[in-house]
């Protein structure tokens, strides 16, 4: 019997290895897809263990028909062209199932192997949109997950107010202005972004969507108030103009000359829908989106640097010449 492979550990151990090995498998996939350098050596490094250990789970991720292969001129692991991560879409019945780990972990009953597959045939299933027209309110991008159980709770109230159609209220605090505020929310969907998870609703402050990081919400509970999900509605558009999490912004044009040196790296895969190519002659290359704001576009650049220049908008360019001069003087 399969499950006889676990039976020289206790419970309690059977649970942190099954656990340990879903988020080291989440976490493989999240770097390929981020177009990190990844080998059975660094992973093994990464995640302090053998090499051995790691080509099990490189066989579990195929096993599992995610499209990914050794590119040897990278000399890293990587998905096949056009497969992305990005943006998974899954009911929210399946939201305890896959993110809640520990949950999960708790339900099962089955070898290690059966919990990893029943994850990746759920993400299989988003992949291919096996949704039967439904409308998803969850969006999940791959990052590490959070290990609060504040968060938890509140996920778990957000999820049954996206399934009840019911208002959510909520003492929120603001980061840039350090306040904290009363409001009551329409959730229409959660979004999973870089190991944090973000509200998208319908504000009572401001009469209109926004985005709300889940860390900082300090006290949420439901009410019984019903409201209308919008039928022009998704959650996937209202994502896409993104480059992360922000959004509601007016769209700018960007673009970035990348160096010969990381042309190949940043051109594995495609960064956003709006992407577009211009190779040069001297081996540099151009990209070109159309995002909802610049915050989160500047990071990304920034973990470029210094093999990349902004071309456009001057707003940005200048943003970015700016911090290089603040960071040169933390360095004389």
């Amino acid at each position: 019997m399969p499950a006889k492979k676990f039976s020289h550990l206790k419970k309690k151990e059977t649970k942190n290895y099954i656990s340990q090995k879903i988020t080291s498998i989440l976490k493989i996939l999240s770097m390929i897809d981020m177009g990190k350098k990844v080998t059975a050596r660094s992973l093994a490094e990464e995640f302090e263990c053998s090499e051995k250990t790691i080509y099990r789970y490189i066989k579990t991720i195929i096993e599992a028909d995610f499209p990914i292969y050794f590119d040897k001129e990278a000399g890293s692991y990587v998905f096949q062209e056009d497969f992305s991560l990005k943006q998974f879409v899954l009911s929210p019945e399946d939201l305890s199932d896959f993110i809640v780990l520990k949950d999960l972990v708790n339900s099962l009953g089955l070898p290690a192997d059966s919990a990893i597959k029943k994850i990746f045939d759920k993400i299989t299933a988003a992949v291919k949109g096996a949704h039967d027209g439904k409308k998803s309110s969850i969006v999940i991008d791959l990052g590490e997950k959070p290990a609060s159980p504040v968060i938890d709770k509140a996920l778990s109230i957000i999820n049954e107010a996206i399934k009840k159609r019911v208002k959510v209220r909520m003492k929120y605090f603001t980061l840039g202005r350090k306040k904290l505020t009363e409001r009551e929310v329409s959730p229409y969907g959660l979004i999973f972004h870089e190991g944090f998870w973000y509200l998208i609703g319908k504000c009572s402050l401001h009469y209109e969507i926004r985005t709300f990081a889940c860390d900082q919400i300090r006290e949420i509970e439901l009410t019984d108030e019903r409201f209308g999900y919008p039928s022009d509605f998704s959650l996937q558009k209202f994502m896409s103009q993104s480059f992360g999490i922000i959004t509601g912004e007016e769209p700018i044009d960007v673009a970035i000359r990348f160096s010969s040196t990381v042309a190949a790296q940043v051109l594995r895969k495609k960064w956003h829908s709006s992407q577009k190519e211009e190779k040069l002659p001297d081996g540099n290359v151009i990209l070109r989106f159309q995002v909802s704001g610049i915050k989160e576009i500047k990071n990304w650049i920034n973990s470029w640097l210094p093999h990349c220049e902004v071309l456009e908008p001057t707003e940005l360019r200048e943003d970015i010449k700016e911090e290089l001069k603040q960071a040169a003087k933390l360095y004389k």
